[in-house]
C-alpha cells in the first residue's frame, strides 16, 4: 500500500498502486493500517489524535443519574483508566517497515455530585 502525503505531512489518500500527482504531493510506501488523516514525519506514520467532543455525548437518563447520585464517592477509584494507542510505524526509502512500541493513552474521569 502507498500513502499520498501533502506538504504538511498529512496522509490525504491511500492506494495499492501510486499514480501521477502534483509535485506538491508525494507517495510513500505505507503499512496496511495507515489511513487518511495519519501524519508522516521523520519516516514514521502516526495516527491522528482522537478527540471526543462533549457536545456529542448523550445526556444521562434519569435512571442513570439516580444510580450515580446513589453511589458513595468512596466507591470511585482514583486509578486512571488506560488504553493503548495504535503503534507508530517507520517506512523509508529502503522500504523497511518496523513497528515501534505501543503508546500509552491515559483517560481520567472525574464525577461530581
Amino acid at each position: 500500500m502507498h500513502a499520498l502525503i501533502d506538504k504538511t505531512g498529512r496522509v490525504i489518500e491511500t492506494a495499492a498502486v501510486p499514480f501521477d500527482v502534483h509535485p506538491d504531493f508525494r507517495w510513500i510506501e505505507a503499512p496496511g493500517h495507515v489511513q487518511t488523516g495519519h501524519v508522516y514525519a521523520d519516516g514514521r506514520f502516526t495516527a491522528p489524535a482522537v478527540s471526543l467532543p462533549l457536545a456529542e455525548k448523550p445526556a444521562m437518563t434519569g435512571q442513570e443519574a439516580a444510580a450515580v447520585s446513589a453511589t458513595p464517592a468512596s466507591s470511585f477509584s482514583e486509578t486512571p483508566v488506560t488504553a493503548t494507542a495504535e503503534p507508530e510505524t517507520k517506512a523509508g526509502p529502503e522500504r523497511e517497515i518496523q513497528a515501534e512500541p505501543f503508546q500509552r493513552l491515559e483517560i481520567h474521569i472525574h464525577l461530581h455530585r
